[in-house]
């Protein structure tokens, strides 16, 4: 499935898109201040083996490029 298809189908009506922005604006800002790749990391998978995460504020974090690429479409405790 295109990944622009399932963040759609991941939005819940009560997710703040104004947070959402956020997040993808402070990954510009890390990658300026460190001079490395900075990624939005979903950190529950929206398509995960086990489990399905939400495209919302709260279901995201700031990781380097090669720790989310690491990481890839898991779950990590």
């Amino acid at each position: 499935m295109d990944r622009h298809i399932l963040k759609t189908q991941a939005i819940p009506k009560w997710s703040n898109q104004k947070y959402i922005k956020l997040w993808y604006q402070l990954a510009i800002i890390e990658e300026e201040r460190t001079g490395r790749k900075v990624h939005v990391d979903h950190i529950v998978p929206l398509k995960g083996k086990l489990v399905c995460g939400l495209h919302c504020e709260d279901n995201m974090q700031l990781l380097f490029a090669e720790d989310n690429i690491s990481k890839g479409n898991k779950y990590v405790v």
